[in-house]
């Protein structure tokens, strides 16, 4: 069950979708009186978000997607330096093309992107999730703090103060704009739990709405 969890999941998030394999694992998981979204968030937790922290969809496809996030990926990664289309790769990989992002319970959009937990450090806003955490092969709920921001941007901008403040992603860093190398370090970095994460990372810079984007291309 977790070999089809690992792989459907990675290709529905990659094609900004939900599968049916979700719905299976949190109808097995919740108590009978939980609502579930059936939405999944594949990220540093591999997790099943409930209805405590209902998701929605930015936007409604890869392309409009790439397009609403393109700017602030630039401005980041030319600070970070690091390529834009693998930034732009995470964040989709992360939030299925930004159609499964976190809400507060008043409804708003947390604009989290990369799935950054909001520890003790966080001062900014935050937002609870109840999830369904996979870890050694185990599923059970834990309830988390996630930071909230008030645009994509300011998601963008702390997930770049975030990889560089932490000497754990210095080899990640050191990979530069070299997008293969880049997200191949980034997945044994830890940053997910996923094993498999950097390949699937690899597999969306493949998807034409990223392959758009070329060398000097970003910046127009």
């Amino acid at each position: 069950f977790e070999d089809m969890l690992d792989e459907k999941l990675s290709i529905s998030m990659a094609e900004y979708r939900s599968i049916g394999i979700a719905k299976m694992l949190e109808q097995q998981l919740a108590p009978a009186t939980h609502t579930p979204s059936y939405q999944f968030s594949m990220g540093a937790r591999q997790q099943v978000a409930d209805s405590v922290s209902p998701r929605a969809a930015l936007f409604d496809s890869p392309e409009s997607f790439v397009a609403g996030v393109r700017q602030a990926a630039v401005e980041v990664a030319g600070t970070v330096g690091i390529s834009p289309r693998a930034l732009i790769a995470q964040a989709a990989l992360e939030t299925g093309w930004g159609s499964q992002v976190m809400q507060s319970a008043g409804g708003t959009s947390t604009h989290n992107l990369f799935g950054i937990k909001a520890g003790d450090s966080w001062d900014g806003n935050r937002v609870a999730v109840e999830s369904i955490e996979v870890i050694n092969g185990i599923a059970g709920k834990v309830r988390s703090f996630f930071r909230s921001y008030d645009s994509l941007l300011d998601s963008f901008r702390d997930y770049g103060d975030f990889i560089t403040s932490q000497e754990r992603y210095q080899p990640v860093l050191a990979e530069g704009t070299d997008e293969q190398a880049f997200t191949t370090a980034l997945g044994a970095s830890g940053y997910a739990t996923d094993p498999a994460y950097g390949q699937k990372l690899q597999r969306i810079l493949q998807h034409p709405a990223l392959q758009q984007l070329v060398t000097g291309e970003e910046v127009r």
